[in-house]
């Protein structure tokens, strides 16, 4: 009886090793399980993470084309507003050269008709003054339709004043603008006219 004892103190029971088995399976069980929800849980997290970056990348893409598009127009408009001031200066040059060859015209014919005139002198200060008066580079000449003398002088006079007014300038240039507004042949006439 003695060793009955002895055996049965030596080693577990088929019970408890049973048991055993059976408590390491579900332990496993549990592992596998939880090994799964972690796999499951880290695979909705990298899908999550897929589409937030795909999201991102396509908002950026969005957002460099918008750019790109604005810049663009930006460019075409500044490009059109620099064709635009291009074309006015061409304008103010040519008409600024027409205004100039009309006041030399202007001032040809005064000293021809002042050589038939000994009481004109070609030095009078008042004439070298108006006549000498520089035209500044970023004066605006004003459109003034030259007057022909079939129209009423007053009229013509009203309107290249108030057209003065708006450009600006001393009275020399206005005394030139004045004499470039009146049509050369018609100028050189009253100038001899009043001089001889």
């Amino acid at each position: 009886m003695n060793r009955g004892r002895g055996a049965a103190r030596e080693g577990p029971t088929r019970q408890q090793i049973m048991q055993s088995i059976l408590e390491l399976r579900r332990q496993s069980e549990e592992i596998r399980m939880k090994a799964e929800a972690d796999q499951a849980q880290l695979e909705k997290e990298r899908e999550e993470t897929r589409k937030k970056a795909e999201e991102d990348l396509q908002a950026l893409r969005e957002e460099a084309l918008g750019e790109r598009e604005r810049l663009r127009k930006k460019a075409e408009e500044t490009h059109q507003r620099l064709e635009e001031a291009l074309r006015q200066q061409e304008q103010l040059r040519k008409a600024n050269e027409d205004m100039q060859n009309r006041l030399e015209s202007t001032r040809a014919g005064f000293r021809y008709s002042s050589r038939f005139n000994s009481d004109v002198i070609d030095t009078s200060p008042l004439v070298e003054t108006i006549m000498n008066e520089p035209i500044p580079q970023n004066f605006v000449i004003p459109k003034i339709t030259p007057f022909t003398g079939n129209s009423d002088p007053e009229l013509h006079l009203k309107a290249f004043q108030a057209r003065m007014m708006i450009s600006g300038g001393n009275d020399a240039i206005r005394c030139k603008m004045f004499v470039g507004s009146q049509q050369t042949e018609l100028n050189r006439w009253r100038w001899q006219t009043c001089l001889i």
